[in-house]
């Protein structure tokens, strides 16, 4: 008995998803809901119900869930589909047309991604979600000059969005900005002071520009935020042009244990 049949044994939620589908079974929602539990657990009675579901080419939230669970799955041309249905049903919804542009993604078509979230900035203009996603498409398609002015425009209308100014750090990094970079991590750390990624590239971003105290603090930072980080900061010292060789590891955590 596969994990499907042993769940809907015990009563699971695909058993609860079931019987929905018998007592509505004209209704989208019960039957999009068991396609995608299906799917989640692998159940090959997933293919059978995905046909039944063209009769509600209009249930928008149908569609996007099911390409999320698609996508999730690494089904990428399959979760294409599903978010274009979404997007045709209700085309003033962002998150689905986020959600196609990352099936382009995942299938390696950033550039098109881009395209398609350009599109949708012109209609929802103030969606700050659009031009950071088109920023990392842009980045993916190895257009930086392009990624930074999209992620500019995203921090600018939300300043808060910590993962917008992460990603502007990579770019100004791709584009050898070490000082703006770490300006982009320093803004990233503000709206998120947990984020210990970018304390880490922090430390890089100020290590190619050869401020190397400065590094140091942007290290210990890290450290303290996310200890398994040892390994990519010694490698990051040993590496950069700034670097210095630690040969005694216990000696470097000592250093960066060591500063405020």
């Amino acid at each position: 008995m596969n994990a499907a049949r042993q769940a809907e044994a015990a009563g699971g939620p695909i058993a609860a998803a079931r019987q929905a589908v018998r007592r509505a079974p004209d209704q989208p929602a019960p039957l999009f809901l068991l396609c995608r539990l299906l799917l989640g657990a692998r159940d090959p009675e997933a293919a059978t119900l995905l046909p039944r579901l063209e009769a509600f080419p209009a249930y928008a939230p149908g569609w996007h869930a099911l390409g999320g669970t698609l996508l999730a799955a690494g089904s990428g041309e399959a979760a294409r589909v599903a978010f274009q249905r979404a997007v045709t049903a209700a085309p003033g919804v962002a998150e689905s047309r986020l959600g196609l542009a990352a099936a382009l993604l995942s299938l390696g078509r950033a550039g098109e991604a881009a395209a398609l979230l350009a599109r949708a900035e012109a209609d929802l203009p103030h969606v700050a979600a659009l031009p950071y996603h088109r920023g990392v498409c842009l980045r993916e398609a190895g257009d930086a000059p392009a990624a930074h002015a999209a992620l500019l425009r995203a921090v600018a209308l939300d300043p808060g969005m910590a993962r917008a100014w992460f990603a502007l750090g990579l770019t100004r990094q791709d584009l050898s900005d070490h000082d703006g970079a770490a300006d982009a991590y320093r803004a990233a750390l503000a709206a998120q002071p947990d984020l210990h990624e970018a304390a880490l590239n922090l430390g890089v971003a100020l290590q190619e520009a050869r401020h190397m105290d400065a590094a140091l603090d942007a290290y210990a930072a890290a450290y303290r935020l996310y200890p398994p980080a040892f390994g990519r900061i010694a490698q990051a010292m040993v590496t950069a042009p700034a670097g210095r060789l630690w040969l005694d590891p216990d000696a470097l955590r000592a250093v960066l244990a060591g500063r405020p």
